[in-house]
């Protein structure tokens, strides 16, 4: 992961009233304790880039655990995210999410958004980029000459691997990230991404439920 991802991926837009985290914790006692019961027969986790692609598209609810013992926010997310194929010559998926973050410090809840784009040009390799183009964007060619590296995804193991440190980057930047997604279930997925280096030490867990659209 980037330093986008440091912070979350997430812009800061405008506080929110501090909800109840008890309803917070519980559900995500619950979601962790459904996801973790046996995948149902006959799932066949994806194992190629087309399968993953398949697989992610859609709506989704998530929730996020930010835990840092260094440097970084811990907190709690709760939000939507969505994959829609892009018009491009590439198969691309462009993924949108919004939400809001809590920090566990007691500062005021923040609402949320990030912008990704997922390349699933390589069946053995995807490569997902930050999107830094506004929602009222211009051509597809150029949000893509605007896409910046941000970390891959082999989808044979599921394992994700952070973009590699610029050349005579300091000692602090470094360290970088190291994920997994677990993909059990139709309808539900994590990601895990733990850090360490010697500005930051932490973990951030996503727990992405499908969503159902109400007519």
């Amino acid at each position: 992961m980037s330093s986008s991802l440091l912070s979350l991926s997430l812009v800061a837009l405008t506080p929110r009233a501090t909800p109840p985290r008890m309803s917070d914790d519980d559900a995500f006692a619950q979601f962790e304790a459904s996801y973790k019961r046996p995948a149902p027969t006959g799932f066949a986790r994806p194992s190629t880039g087309g399968e993953l692609r398949e697989y992610l598209l859609g709506k989704w609810s998530i929730r996020k655990a930010t835990v840092f013992s260094v440097g970084g926010i811990s907190g709690r997310f709760q939000g939507v995210g969505e994959f829609v194929a892009y018009p491009h010559e590439r198969p691309l998926l462009a993924y949108s999410e919004r939400g809001v973050f809590t920090p566990d410090s007691g500062g005021a809840p923040v609402e949320t958004r990030n912008r990704l784009m997922y390349d699933f040009s390589d069946e053995r390799k995807v490569a997902v980029f930050f999107d830094p183009t506004e929602e009222a964007r211009g051509d597809a060619s150029s949000v893509v000459a605007a896409l910046r590296f941000d970390h891959s995804i082999d989808p044979s193991t599921l394992q994700m691997a952070d973009a590699p440190a610029p050349a005579g980057a300091s000692e602090d930047e470094a360290g970088g990230y190291t994920g997994h997604l677990d993909i059990e279930a139709a309808g539900a997925f994590l990601s895990t991404w733990s850090v360490g280096s010697a500005a930051n030490e932490g973990s951030i867990l996503s727990m992405h439920s499908r969503a159902v659209d109400r007519e």
